[in-house]
């Protein structure tokens, strides 16, 4: 699912599985617990690429971390709670991707962590509202050189839980 709102876009992920990590590593994983998503966007995803790309082509791994996310200088982010990035293949990997950190306030991080620990729920979806697109409904996202990146304004995560239907009578 794609819409397109003033200089922003809201995407819709399907998770296709879920990953739980603590480690104490700094060079290999951030410090502490992180989740993390495999994901896919839906086949009529329609947000084009200025590389000719859709990302519903592409593998789309989210990353959740407790708390603000900064940059690499330790100072916060210009916008939003986290970046959507678009990695190249570039020859080194088959195809490209995107790669999506986002900072979550302590008590949603250690909600969607029960979550994904239970396993209880029948499928799950994780929703971003992203920007900025250079024109108002514009669809492509426009790649410089090798990267790309968009501000993730806000994040939302959803577990669907199905009950047994009753047999009918």
């Amino acid at each position: 699912m794609l819409s397109m709102d003033l200089d922003g876009a809201f995407v819709e992920l399907s998770v296709d599985d879920w990953m739980q990590t603590i480690s104490t590593d700094k060079e290999t994983a951030p410090t502490g617990a992180c989740i993390k998503a495999h994901c896919s966007a839906a086949k009529d995803f329609d947000l084009t690429l200025s590389t000719g790309e859709t990302i519903s082509q592409m593998p789309i791994d989210v990353t959740l971390l407790r708390g603000p996310l900064t940059l690499g200088d330790g100072g916060p982010l210009q916008r939003g709670v986290g970046i959507f990035n678009y990695i190249s293949a570039a020859g080194v990997w088959p195809r490209s991707a995107i790669g999506c950190w986002v900072g979550l306030e302590g008590d949603h991080y250690n909600e969607v962590w029960a979550q994904v620990r239970s396993g209880a729920y029948t499928r799950s979806s994780i929703s971003f509202d992203l920007a900025p697109f250079p024109e108002p409904g514009e669809r492509l996202w426009r790649i410089d050189g090798n990267r790309g990146s968009l501000f993730v304004l806000s994040a939302s995560i959803t577990f669907t839980y199905s009950r047994p239907r009753a047999p009918s009578r």
